[in-house]
Parts: structure tokens; C-alpha cells; sequence
């Protein structure tokens, strides 16, 4: 899927900036205006999914999808995807504006980090401005550097550090 038809088929009303990284290869970014005065916080996936190398067959295991990509990393773009249908019709806006980032190259041996570095660049320029960034990657990358009970504290410890800064984001009811 490309990151053009992935825009153009979210039906969330943001306003999409497609941000070439090479020729047919796109970042995307968009940005849910704040209230103001909150900090900006950006969400950040990437696009692309490891290398065929030693992948599992796609399998559905119950209400799991067990294949390449299904967690690491289109299971954390759903869930930003989620989170702002979420919002959008809960009426609660943020006092800062909040970015949703997804980046090519971050799997790419080839390319070389070169979506992820794209946009640290479009940080540092201003196209993009966030406050704390929190990137959305499935268990399955913490896996592998951790074991079972290390990943469970680590996840909680990853979700209470998560719940402490939103809760610093301070929100506002919306105006309806």
C-alpha cells in the first residue's frame, strides 16, 4: 500500500502532508490542532515491515493475526488510527496539537534509516514540532532484546510513563 492510498483511504478528515523521501517513497504526517497552550506530542510508526527473511506464514490464531507486519508495525498504525477516531468522536481535544507521523526506511536495510532520519530533519526545520514523541513499535521488537518477564515490566513501566505524560497534556472538552 502505498502512503498516498493510505491517506487518501483513512476517513478521519486530517489534513495529510505527504513528505517525498525519495522518489515513490513517502512520509506522511499530519497534525490535530491543540487548544494551545499544551505541549505537542507526536505518535510515530513506520510503513515498511522486516525483510522476508524469516517471516511466519500469515495465520489468523483467534482474534490474533499472526504474519509479517501484523505487529511490527501495522498493529500500532491501527492503534494511532484508533486512538484518533477515539478522540475525534469523544469531543475531547488536547490542549496541544497532536502529530501523527508514519516513516519509510525504518526496516529497509537498503534505505538506510533514511524515512526516520527525514523526519528527525523535519523536526529540527520546523515542518514538524513535538514536545515528546512516543513511537508506537509492537511487542514483537522489544522481544527480542527481552525476555518474557523483562518485556512485561518493561511494557508496564513503558505504559505508565505513557499514562504520566498524557495526563501532563491536560485536555479540554471541546466546544459543541
Amino acid at each position: 500500500m502505498s502512503a498516498r492510498s493510505t491517506s487518501d483511504n483513512c476517513d478521519l478528515g486530517l489534513d495529510v502532508d505527504v513528505r517525498e523521501v525519495t522518489p515513490g517513497r513517502n512520509n506522511l504526517y499530519a497534525r490535530i490542532p491543540g487548544s494551545g497552550g499544551g505541549p505537542a506530542l507526536l505518535l510515530n510508526g513506520h510503513l515498511d515491515t522486516i525483510p522476508l527473511n524469516n517471516c511466519p506464514q500469515p495465520s489468523r490464531d483467534g482474534d490474533r493475526i499472526i504474519g509479517r507486519g501484523a505487529t511490527d508495525m501495522k498493529g500500532g498504525m491501527a492503534a494511532i488510527l484508533g486512538m484518533v477516531r477515539a478522540l475525534q468522536e469523544s469531543g475531547i481535544r488536547l490542549e496541544g496539537d497532536l502529530w501523527l507521523t508514519a516513516v519509510v526506511g525504518h526496516e529497509e536495510p537498503e534505505a538506510e534509516k533514511d524515512g526516520p532520519l527525514a523526519l528527525i530533519g523535519d523536526i529540527n526545520s520546523g515542518r514538524v514540532a513535538a514536545d515528546r514523541i512516543l513511537i508506537v513499535e509492537g511487542r514483537d521488537a522489544l522481544g527480542h532484546e527481552h525476555g518474557p518477564a523483562q518485556l512485561r515490566s518493561l511494557c508496564v513501566r513503558i505504559a505508565e510513563a505513557n499514562i504520566r505524560a498524557i495526563r501532563r497534556l491536560g485536555r479540554t472538552r471541546s466546544a459543541t
